[in-house]
């Protein structure tokens, strides 16, 4: 009786941090690399985010996204080969301008 208690708080402890991990962190896919990203608050908000540029989802589009761009996908997306650093400040000195809409 009291494993069954012991593994039941076991079981329970491992979905409370799983669940604490899908809140805290984004998890960065680009082709076969993978990085977890801290955020900068508990969401569910892009919890999983993929950055590999298609017609429909550029880096410029990541970049808008406020809640990423401030927890830093731009220095991923950097990190990827994506783009360069300087690519990386372009776009993030137009969404701040307001030339991004």
């Amino acid at each position: 009786m009291v494993m069954k208690k012991i593994k039941q708080l076991i079981v329970l402890a491992v979905v409370v941090g799983a669940v604490y991990m899908l809140l805290s962190y984004h998890f960065v896919f680009y082709g076969t690399q993978f990085t977890m990203l801290p955020k900068s608050e508990l969401t569910l908000e892009w919890t999983f985010v993929n950055v590999n540029p298609t017609e429909f989802r550029t880096p410029e589009e990541i970049l808008r996204e406020d809640a990423l761009r401030e927890d830093g996908i731009g220095g991923v997306m950097v990190d990827f080969g994506i783009i360069t650093e300087e690519k990386r400040q372009k776009i993030e000195d137009k969404i701040r301008d307001g030339q991004f809409q």
